[in-house]
């Protein structure tokens, strides 16, 4: 089965409607082991898919009580893939990937859709997942600020989740293989720059040039090419998958017919293979020690993040704490402005009382009133002097408060001056850990 041909700049089908609009091309549902036969069927796809990480790496979780729980047909599981830095927002935040249907009164569920959150955050909008910063494996894909990159993200989480087994199948044409494939070769393409090791197991790797394909077994078997030969897809998957020495274990479509070999040349491989058994053995040992150091380096990293995240909320609550303290501040000021406002109608009253006084003697008639109106402006002062005491006392209540809010700051400072020396301490075992794994890195490069 071969893909058919197209070009690079060829797009894969986006919604809903561009389905309806090419309901001319091919739909069909995708296994995992499907897709798998027909990376296999590609030549050199299988060694590119062979620098991919396993979805086993990557970090699969549980939402939990998600705002992503309201997407119809949704998958109970999310891949972490970035962060996002939203407009006004001083943290960044985890972005995850959720699987989803959309439904089809005709069909069905169809769980081919992936939709982006944030942590706490609604969901991304197009525009906003173009802004995303990827993690690896995705930021290997070129162009994914572009519609098209965007589409082969899709394709590869969607392949990342039938791996993980979180899904039994995906809907979608096939020309969104095209997608899938051009992710995997991308993502090959950047990590053999900067490492020479195959990051995925293979049990059986073929030679596409010759048509053969070394497997572990004591039976040696040479195969010559015949285009007029084809083998069933149904023999080639029994041979294949029982392991028989009577197989081909050729795993893409070769057609192939056995011929004979000398004793000769079984001797000469037979002894080839007892040479470099020791050497095979050192390289699995070798990469037993790699994996073990890698798992105590994702160790050390998430310690690290875990450190930095505490320094985030330690940085959040100081922030926190400044806002409620200047909040404090601007109140005592309105106390204060409330306070002259008060002494100055006080003084005003005593002006008002010295007048009266003054024409107490020359307003006889008035006199009752007069003393009366004293009576009152008594009281008022009074009253406003009670007033006066009450306000005081709020005052040396802000006073306290302003002074356990200093308090307060200057040991959350204390705080997060020792995170930091943690942050120190935790670089410094980071830096001893690079320095002893180098020459490991060494020994696995000149195996």
């Amino acid at each position: 089965m071969m893909l058919p041909t197209r070009q690079d700049h060829a797009r894969p089908e986006t919604n809903a409607s561009q389905v309806s609009n090419n309901s001319h091309k091919e739909q069909t549902s995708f296994t995992l082991e499907s897709i798998l036969d027909k990376i296999r069927d590609c030549p050199g796809l299988s060694t590119h898919l062979s620098y991919v990480p396993e979805g086993s790496k990557l970090d699969f979780q549980d939402p939990g009580r998600s705002l992503a729980l309201s997407l119809d047909h949704l998958i109970h599981r999310r891949l972490k893939v970035g962060t996002f830095r939203a407009d006004g927002d001083t943290m960044k935040r985890s972005v995850y990937a959720y699987v989803h249907g959309q439904y089809a009164s005709h069909d069905g569920a169809k769980r081919n859709k992936v939709s982006y959150f944030p942590t706490n955050r609604d969901k991304l909008s197009p525009q906003d997942v173009k802004k995303v910063v990827f993690e690896r494996p995705f930021q290997g894909i070129d162009n994914l600020r572009s519609d098209y990159g965007q589409q082969k993200l899709r394709f590869l989480i969607l392949f990342y989740f039938l791996e993980a087994r979180y899904l039994e199948e995906v809907e979608f044409l096939v020309d969104g293989f095209h997608g899938l494939r051009k992710a995997i070769e991308e993502i090959s393409e950047k990590n053999q720059a900067v490492q020479s090791r195959p990051v995925r197991v293979e049990a059986m790797k073929s030679s596409e040039t010759t048509g053969k394909t070394s497997a572990a077994c004591g039976t040696i078997r040479a195969f010559t090419e015949d285009t007029k030969v084809k083998w069933p897809r149904k023999r080639q998957r029994q041979e294949r998958d029982t392991g028989s020495h009577n197989g081909s274990g050729i795993l893409g479509p070769y057609s192939a017919q056995e011929v004979e070999i000398s004793d000769q040349v079984v001797q000469i491989t037979r002894a080839l293979e007892a040479k470099y058994r020791p050497v095979i053995a050192e390289d699995n040992a070798l990469k037993a020690r790699t994996e073990e150091l890698e798992d105590l380096a994702r160790k050390v990293e998430q310690t690290s993040k875990t450190a930095l995240d505490n320094a985030e909320k330690a940085d959040t609550a100081w922030h926190e704490a400044t806002t409620a303290l200047e909040s404090l501040r601007n109140e005592s000021c309105t106390l204060r402005c409330a306070t002259a406002k008060l002494k100055q109608a006080h003084d005003q009253v005593r002006k008002e009382y010295s007048s009266s006084l003054q024409q107490s003697h020359a307003l006889t008639k008035e006199l009752d009133r007069s003393k009366k109106s004293c009576e009152a402006e008594q009281k008022a002062r009074k009253a406003l002097e009670k007033e006066q005491i009450v306000m005081q006392n709020e005052m040396d209540k802000i006073e306290k408060l302003l002074d356990g809010e200093q308090e307060a700051r200057k040991a959350m400072e204390a705080e997060k001056v020792k995170i930091q020396d943690e942050l120190a301490q935790l670089k410094a075992f980071r830096d001893q850990f690079l320095q002893l794994t180098a020459p490991l890195k060494d020994l696995g490069k000149m195996a």
